[in-house]
């Protein structure tokens, strides 16, 4: 399950806060759609793009670090104790987005750690988006 028990509503209610700090305030802001938008109306190139998607990956990651540590939720190998959940979800493909753009995601350390556990995980491996077969390579972008 990628909440946790029924039985925890609170956690419950924890887990959706900070999968929606991603999923509403980080992801569509440096989504294709807008960062074309963003090229078009600065009259920039790949530059302003990257570096627009670097800004908002950054503050967003600011917040959400910082979320995760108000949250208390740390005591564990993942975003919400130890067991995966749906923030992990979430943040596992911003975290893909954050190395595209070059953030530093050592400025983060909770979600360094966080990151250095899912090594542990051969499902995500296995599912990266360079691992598909149809995969291009950021150069190749």
């Amino acid at each position: 399950a990628l909440l946790p028990p029924v039985s925890d509503p609170l956690g419950r209610a924890t887990v959706r806060d900070l999968a929606l700090l991603i999923v509403s305030g980080i992801h569509p802001l440096q989504n294709n759609a807008i960062m074309g938008k963003v090229e078009k109306l600065a009259g920039g190139g790949n530059a302003t793009k990257t570096a627009w998607a670097k800004d908002i990956i950054t503050e967003g990651l600011v917040g959400f670090e910082f979320a995760l540590q108000k949250a208390n939720v740390l005591k564990g190998k993942f975003c919400y104790g130890d067991s995966f959940t749906l923030v992990d979800v979430c943040l596992i493909p911003q975290l893909y987005n954050a190395e595209r753009f070059g953030v530093d995601l050592a400025q983060f350390p909770t979600i360094s750690a966080i990151v250095q556990n899912y090594k542990e995980l051969t499902f995500l491996a296995a599912a990266h988006p360079n691992a598909m077969p149809d995969a291009t390579r950021s150069e190749e972008r």
